[in-house]
């Protein structure tokens, strides 16, 4: 997905909980933010929090890569198969 590959590369994400369907939050660290749909002030004053913040601070954490590396992937994907 798009957020996948921009966290990916070091841009932080801010998406409603939608967006965020099938990104496992746990391994994205502050990379990914979630905001209520129904909550624009606060999609909003995510936008302003980052724009505000220094671009070396935004680290994308190794547990997102090793997660999203292809030969996990991959071997997550042959674990469903079946025998």
């Amino acid at each position: 997905t798009k957020s996948i590959e921009a966290i990916a590369v070091g841009t932080p994400v801010i998406t409603t909980i939608n967006g965020a369907i099938g990104i496992d939050t746990t391994t994205t660290g502050t990379m990914l933010q979630v905001a209520s749909v129904e909550n624009w002030i606060d999609f909003a004053e995510k936008i302003y929090a980052i724009s505000t913040q220094n671009e070396n601070q935004f680290q994308t954490p190794t547990s997102f890569y090793d997660h999203y590396n292809w030969n996990q992937i991959i071997e997550r994907t042959i674990d469903l198969l079946p025998n």
